[in-house]
């Protein structure tokens, strides 16, 4: 997997260099001729740039996570608390209490069928 890493690199690198900045071609240029001349550093570049790029994707991943977090939905949560009123539907009044006392008397019947 390391040899194909480091081809796939130096075409994405290659066709950024050709429409964007051009001494990336080079850089290209000289991966292609480290995988042909000399396959086991080109395997061993090619593993490298791997796990450094796993690393990297690992951390930009929770990176991106945090500010769609952040800048999407922390918003949407604050117009909609601000434009809908009561959205868990409680009771604003203050009682000291909510415990109910019971009226009618249990008979071992009502725990026989709880529900």
């Amino acid at each position: 997997m390391g040899k194909q890493f480091t081809l796939v690199i130096s075409l994405v690198l290659g066709i950024i260099g050709y429409f964007k900045f051009r001494p990336l071609i080079l850089i290209s240029l000289a991966l292609v001729y480290l995988h042909l001349a000399f396959p086991q550093a080109s395997l061993r570049l090619g593993l490298a740039l791997e796990r450094m790029s796993t690393s990297v994707f690992r951390a930009l991943s929770y990176v991106v996570l945090t500010l769609v977090f952040v800048l999407v939905l922390t918003p949407l949560a604050f117009a909609y608390r601000a434009f809908h009123r009561n959205p868990l539907k409680l009771n604003k009044e203050r009682v000291s209490s909510t415990w109910e006392v019971r009226k009618d008397e249990l008979t071992p019947e009502d725990f026989e069928r709880p529900y």
